[in-house]
C-alpha cells in the first residue's frame, strides 16, 4: 500500500487525465502534481484526516470528479465546502454533484473576510423553540455551524446548514 508519495513521482506524466489511488495509506495529499491535464481524482479509502490536506489539490485546476469517500476527512463538518473552495473545476465530490447553488452558498460563505483558514474551529449551535434543551436537537430546530474567522461575530450563519444568515 502507498503512504506517501514522493517528490517528482509524477514527473513525465503531464498527460495523465486519470489517477487512482484508493485503498491505500496515504495520510498526506503533498506532491499530487504537477498534473495539468488531469480531469479525475480517485483517493478513496486513504487515511486523509485533516482539513490543511485538502488545500494541497489547488495546483490541479482541470479535475472535475473528486473522489476522497471513506477518508476521515470526509466526516469533518464544512468538508464539502473546503473541497469547493480549494478545487474550483470539481463538478462531482464523492459521487454527488456540486450544483450551481451550493458553490455560490461556498463563495457567500467565505466572502467578507475573505478565505478562512483551513482547519480553524467552529461550533454547532441548535436553536428551538422549546425551553429545555434536550441532548438531540428536535427535527424542527434549525442546526448552524458558526466559524468564528469569517467575520460577522456570533450572527454570522454558514448557509447549508439549516439555517440562513441572519
Amino acid at each position: 500500500k502507498i503512504k506517501q508519495v514522493d517528490e517528482g513521482a509524477f514527473d513525465g506524466l503531464r498527460c495523465l487525465r486519470e489517477l487512482r489511488m484508493d485503498d491505500n495509506g496515504l495520510k498526506s495529499l503533498t506532491n499530487l502534481g504537477p498534473l495539468p491535464r488531469l480531469r479525475a481524482l480517485h483517493l478513496a479509502s486513504n487515511r486523509i484526516a485533516e482539513l490543511g490536506e485538502l488545500d494541497k489539490l489547488r495546483p490541479l485546476k482541470h479535475v472535475v470528479i473528486v473522489n476522497l469517500a471513506q477518508n476521515p476527512v470526509a466526516r469533518k463538518p464544512l468538508y464539502r465546502a473546503h473541497l469547493i473552495n480549494a478545487m474550483s473545476s470539481a463538478r462531482a465530490i464523492d459521487g454527488k454533484e456540486v450544483s450551481e447553488e451550493e458553490r455560490e452558498r461556498v463563495e457567500q460563505m467565505l466572502q467578507g473576510g475573505g478565505p478562512a483558514p483551513i482547519g480553524a474551529a467552529g461550533c454547532y449551535v441548535f436553536t428551538e423553540q422549546q425551553q429545555q434543551q434536550p441532548a438531540i436537537p428536535p427535527q424542527n430546530s434549525n442546526i448552524a455551524y458558526m466559524h468564528p474567522n469569517l467575520g460577522g461575530g456570533p450572527n454570522r450563519w454558514l448557509p447549508g446548514t439549516g439555517s440562513e444568515q441572519r
